[in-house]
């Protein structure tokens, strides 16, 4: 082979060799990081931080309406809350947890967009739009999830974008106080002008009777940081 050509092959070879490490760079290199990413991370920070805030409010102060928030007509009412009536002669009226699950959502997306607060980032200049939240609710055994849909959007001079997800999820023994609520409003059913103390003891969670009126009582579910209340009309 003569000089020319080997000098040919070896520039080829180091061309060859060249052009593969640019493609190997370019294949497996890290992305880079997003520009608004920490516009991103204050904004879900502070939509987090509210829902978590308004959905364990939301459990405090929904166990005093019975699950409610908007109670029905038929209730006792008090200063700062309203007391619906679980029972009235021969008719059991505890909510499913469906619409509990409902009430709750209503709370949320009443309360988030008044918590969360982006005067702040206003200041440094981004203008923030927020739609409507929208929250579905999911009570489950020692759990309560939220996922709310709150389209938020994010501008900085030419710069413009969106968040809209976010969750939360936290122990909670609300659906249990539910469940014994369907035990009492059972037992009055059966007896209707009588508390069994012995059967209230017994339960997996503390219960009190209030006589209210004549003929009228509240029973009081004491969960671990709340409130589980719901009237009875006995005759």
């Amino acid at each position: 082979m003569k000089r020319g050509q080997i000098a040919v092959f070896l520039v080829a070879g180091i061309l060859l060799l060249f052009l593969s490490a640019i493609g190997y760079y370019f294949l497996f290199k890290a992305p880079e990081p997003r520009a608004e990413s920490v516009e991103d991370s204050a904004t879900q920070r502070i939509v987090d931080i509210c829902l978590q805030q308004v959905s364990e409010q939301a459990v405090k102060d929904l166990a005093l309406q019975g699950g409610y928030f908007d109670v029905p007509s038929a209730r006792i009412d008090r200063a700062t809350y309203r007391i619906p009536f679980y029972y009235e002669p021969g008719l059991k009226k505890v909510p499913p947890i469906e619409t509990l699950e409902l009430e709750f959502s209503k709370y949320v997306d009443a309360k988030l967009a008044a918590c969360a607060d982006f005067t702040g980032m206003e200041r440094q200049g981004y203008r923030i739009q927020a739609g409507k939240p929208k929250t579905s609710t999911t009570i489950a055994d020692q759990k309560i999830s939220i996922e709310t849909s709150y389209p938020i959007t994010i501008e900085l001079g030419p710069n413009k974008h969106k968040l809209e997800k976010f969750s939360h999820d936290f122990e909670s023994e609300y659906k249990l106080s539910h469940d014994i609520s369907q035990r009492l409003v059972e037992k009055a059913h059966q007896e209707p002008m009588y508390v069994d103390l012995t059967f209230l003891n017994g339960l997996e969670q503390p219960v009190s009777y209030i006589p209210y009126k004549e003929d009228i009582g509240i029973y009081v579910v004491f969960g671990p940081n709340y409130l589980y209340m719901f009237g009875v009309k006995l005759k």
